[in-house]
């Protein structure tokens, strides 16, 4: 979630982030619930980000620097996140 762009309506028909999750895959499960909606996912591929990664959580993009909270909430959420969507086989609908 470095950078989102998104609508009133999306927000009001989706509902908001999940607060559940903290750090890690909550961007991914916002979309797909969007998704299950019918809303469509668009990018600006002309956009530029520049994101600091792991400056809140500790982590680096080389493994060795990883912080332990990074590896906890990064590992935390995809359990969340993989039985979220599995529990209907609603990963399975999306991803297809």
């Amino acid at each position: 979630g470095a950078s989102l762009f998104f609508n009133k309506n999306f927000v009001e028909d989706v509902g908001l982030l999940c607060e559940e999750y903290f750090l890690y895959f909550e961007e991914i499960d916002w979309v797909l619930r969007g998704k299950q909606k019918g809303w469509v996912l668009g990018f600006d591929y002309l956009s530029q980000i520049f994101h600091k990664e792991g400056s809140s959580s500790g982590a680096s993009n080389q493994a060795k620097i990883k912080s332990l909270k990074s590896d906890y909430y990064f590992n935390r959420n995809r359990i969340i996140f993989v039985i979220s969507f599995l529990k209907s086989q609603k990963l399975h609908y999306i991803l297809v």
